[in-house]
């Protein structure tokens, strides 16, 4: 069956991502997995012992480990969603971390393993981003993962609070891939402030991200909490991005409270969607996708300039909910 420019699309970064694996060349040879428990007790002194290029295979188990920094390329592989969990604390919305930060121009597949009850923490002068996993400038896979339960919040001493992006992941100004994994039941909560809380950007209860492929995958049972104060811009309960393709994927259940409930795409910015399922399960129609408790078409904001998206040629501002 011939493949569709979104497959192609699809396969054409994964095609990339291991072709520049081999052209590490001699680097390649020496890679080593290095096994948790067996060889080290915990993945944050794995991940201190591994080379550039190395595997950290990680035993069937349940980790409490939060705020592990992955600043080299690296393979983090589980054996199954439902057989290895790492998590930032034993219950949601009570750790002071999230799970993983990956550093700036690292190259990193997480595989096979469950990313849940991390907790990012902003104030009035920084950001929440990325309770369970944070990419800033990095390329990032995520291969039959599951990144559930995580929180990115506000917490303030005074009335003002920063923004809050990406519940479960932000990947900002970095390639990102997910494929036959689920992003689900991850918050941006209500802001907890000294008096009404006047909040900046809150966007993308799942997922923020610049540049995503999405293929095979859920997003689904994502939340924005509604906002206190009248400052707050709060879109994408399921997804907030710019440039996304979703392939073959559910994107079900999320809310928002103003725009995008399933999707946002800001700016300029562009969607693909293909055999793609929304709230209900009924098929996405070109310029549709249903999802949570807001629904309709791709909006033109109220400029007239036009961009490049296949969906809505004249849209500038859209939503896709």
């Amino acid at each position: 069956m011939p493949r569709t420019s979104q497959q192609l699309a699809l396969f054409s970064r994964s095609a990339l991502l291991a072709l520049a694996l081999v052209a590490v060349g001699p680097g390649l040879a020496r890679a080593a997995t290095i096994h948790v428990p067996a060889d080290h007790g915990t993945i944050a002194a794995a991940m201190l012992a591994a080379a550039p290029g190395d595997t950290i295979d990680i035993a069937a188990g349940t980790y409490t480990e939060g705020d592990l920094t992955i600043a080299k390329d690296l393979r983090i592989q589980g054996q199954g969603a439902g057989v290895t969990i790492v998590q930032a604390a034993a219950t949601p919305g009570v750790a002071t971390t999230r799970v993983f930060t990956l550093g700036a121009g690292s190259q990193v597949t997480i595989a096979d393993l469950t990313v849940r009850h991390g907790r990012a923490l902003g104030d009035e002068a920084s950001a929440a981003e990325g309770g369970g996993i944070y990419a800033f400038k990095a390329t990032l896979t995520l291969d039959g993962v599951a990144v559930t339960d995580n929180q990115a919040a506000c917490v303030s001493t005074t009335s003002m609070c920063s923004d809050s992006r990406g519940g479960g992941v932000y990947a900002a100004l970095g390639a990102t891939t997910i494929v036959n994994s689920t992003i689900a039941n991850n918050r941006l909560p209500t802001a907890t402030c000294a008096g009404t809380c006047n909040l900046g950007s809150v966007e993308g209860g799942g997922l923020y991200t610049d540049d995503a492929v999405i293929g095979g995958s859920t997003i689904s049972g994502n939340a924005i909490a509604y906002p206190e104060g009248a400052m707050a811009y709060a879109h994408g309960g399921g997804i907030y991005g710019r440039s996304i393709q979703v392939i073959d994927s559910t994107v079900s259940g999320n809310t928002s409270p103003q725009s995008g409930a399933g999707i946002y795409i800001w700016g300029y910015g562009a969607a693909r969607l293909e055999a793609t399922t929304g709230g209900g399960g009924a098929a996405a129609e070109p310029a549709r996708l249903v999802a949570g408790r807001r629904r309709g078409p791709l909006l033109p904001s109220s400029s007239a300039a036009p961009t490049n998206n296949a969906l809505c040629p004249t849209c500038t501002r859209h939503m896709v909910a």
